[in-house]
């Protein structure tokens, strides 16, 4: 699941969902992620990758923020970091 937001100046998002892979994007502004025990502030241009768990929490900055959230199973595979490259 793909989820594309904009918390208004101050506020605190909070869902329920499957221990299963979850991160956030940061388009613009600034915000901190993560559980109270210990939350990650973060700014525009940053990704955010949450732990185990059964929820994720967000709470925006004074100016608010802009972010995608991904919600989906983790494929546990390789990355191909610049394409694939041919054996030699």
């Amino acid at each position: 699941m793909e989820h594309e937001s904009r918390c208004v100046a101050l506020a605190v998002l909070h869902w329920q969902v499957s221990p299963d892979g979850r991160f956030a994007y940061l388009f613009e502004g600034a915000g901190t992620f993560g559980a109270q025990a210990t939350p990650v502030t973060a700014e525009g241009g940053t990704l955010v990758l949450f732990g185990d768990g059964d929820s994720v929490s967000i709470s925006s900055a004074e100016e608010g923020t802009r972010f995608w959230l991904v919600l989906d199973k983790p494929l546990h595979e390789p990355i191909a970091w610049r394409g694939l490259e041919e054996a030699s």
